[in-house]
């Protein structure tokens, strides 16, 4: 009797996310099991926790180059009856199998991003609309602000929590423009009002700035897309931001907030924030070891609200 090697993968949510779970039917696949995914959500759901965005099954867009094979509406009925599994450890799992829920981690996906990002592609149609701004970001030293609110404002029970506040924003940006001279930042949101109202009226006199709004909540991977393409990134609660990071060729600075820190494990320039008291705290782990160096951490123990703790960290430097 032949072997049932099958795995669908169910997809949900904005590209992030689909790129996520697209990266655990990749993990599966490099192991020669056959893998199709189930996209039966965008057909009945496909918006935001508010009702308010589109959430289109935009992987394909982005990645045109993927394999990709979808499970049928009877593979689906079948396999998610007799063998569902949550998405948790998929290390240890064999077929056959039908995969729910959002992973704990993104280990595959990070090991294997030069391999995404090289198959970032957005087609020559969608490239055209973009043009304008994506040659703004090459002409200048870049950093990517992402504004995630949204439905997070409204829903701060999801396992997201609050939303970053404008002090944590304002903090990230004077991080990025002391660090880093000349630098020209670029505003992406789901809540562009609430960047203008907030954000905006308090940035640095002088700071180089663009708002990014040309591409609607239909067109996130393009948002995206112009985001992997700055030297530097501040992302926010949800996973856009890091996403950019994660599939960008440059190796800037990345702040982020205290959340997803295994992040520290793949890149060098990691920089996370407390949202408890909007207060700036580096990372210690990382803040301790060699890759930054001196000048920069006597930069940041400025910022540590404790007077104690600064003190201490200032003697280790010595």
């Amino acid at each position: 009797m032949k072997k049932d090697d099958l795995i669908i993968v169910r997809v949900d949510g904005g590209i992030s996310s689909q790129i996520n779970f697209y990266a655990i039917g990749a993990y599966f696949m490099s192991q020669n099991y056959h893998v199709k995914f189930d996209l039966t959500w965008f057909e009945t759901d496909g918006l935001d926790m508010d009702g308010r965005f589109a959430r289109n099954f935009d992987l394909l867009k982005a990645f045109p180059s993927l394999p990709f094979e979808e499970a049928t509406h009877d593979e689906i009925k079948y396999y998610s009856k007799k063998y569902p599994k949550k998405t948790n450890n998929i290390f240890k799992m064999k077929s056959p199998l039908y995969l729910d829920g959002y992973p704990s981690g993104m280990k595959y996906l990070l090991e294997n991003r030069t391999t995404f990002a090289e198959r970032f592609t957005p087609p020559q149609s969608d490239l055209k609309a973009i043009q304008t701004t994506l040659d703004d970001i090459c002409a200048h030293c870049s950093c990517a602000v992402h504004v995630r609110r949204g439905d997070l404002a409204m829903h701060t029970d999801t396992g997201y929590g609050r939303p970053c506040s404008e002090e944590y924003f304002i903090s990230a940006i004077k991080i990025i423009n002391a660090l880093v001279p000349k630098v020209k930042f670029y505003f992406f949101s789901d809540e562009m009002s609430w960047v203008n109202d907030f954000l905006i009226p308090q940035l640095p006199q002088n700071l180089a700035y663009k708002i990014c709004e040309q591409n609607g909540s239909d067109k996130g991977y393009l948002d995206l897309y112009l985001m992997t393409k700055c030297q530097h990134f501040i992302a926010s609660k949800g996973s856009f931001g890091r996403f950019a990071r994660i599939l960008s060729k440059n190796e800037g600075y990345f702040i982020n907030p205290l959340i997803a820190l295994d992040l520290k494990d793949y890149f060098n320039k990691c920089i996370f924030l407390s949202l408890e008291k909007e207060t700036i705290v580096p990372f210690m782990e990382n803040f301790r070891k060699k890759r930054f160096s001196y000048k920069l951490k006597k930069f940041f123990i400025n910022f540590v609200p404790s007077s104690r703790k600064r003190k201490e960290l200032r003697q280790k430097l010595k």
